[in-house]
């Protein structure tokens, strides 16, 4: 999906996957009750806000900005998820993407931050998050 301007997703209640590229000028809002979820890689150029409902993404790759204060936001009862354990997904350690990510998003009063381990199936492949990188979500 490539546009010009801002791209409202309304998922209309209903778990949606998209696996391509969102591209182009302009952010992307997830608005509505249902679950976004995004596994490709995305190279739009704007914030990405949750609304309401989750936006669960894949990789570091698929939420551009994440490491760039005000990029992204998540309003009240919004959550947005995270996966980790896999390869390319999410991580504590080597590059400490979530304490990135926790330092950088705007996280509101009611919002969520989920950590999906789906694919944290083995030992090798485990996830366990370190005190140490932890940052406190607070009102």
């Amino acid at each position: 999906m490539s546009t010009a301007g801002a791209k409202i997703i309304d998922t209309a209640g209903y778990p949606v996957t998209l696996s391509g590229s969102i591209s182009g000028v302009g952010g992307l809002t997830k608005t509505d009750s249902g679950t976004l979820t995004l596994t490709g890689t995305n190279t739009y150029s704007g914030s990405t806000t949750i609304t309401a409902g989750v936006l669960g993404v894949k990789t570091t790759s698929s939420l551009p900005g994440y490491s760039t204060s005000g990029m992204v936001s998540v309003a009240n009862s919004a959550m947005l998820a995270i996966s980790v354990g896999g390869s390319g997904e999410w991580n504590s350690t080597a590059t400490n993407d979530i304490a990135v990510l926790l330092g950088h998003a705007t996280f509101y009063s009611g919002s969520a931050l989920g950590i999906d381990t789906t694919d944290a199936t083995t030992a090798t492949s485990g996830f366990t998050y370190s005190a140490t990188s932890a940052a406190v979500l607070s009102d």
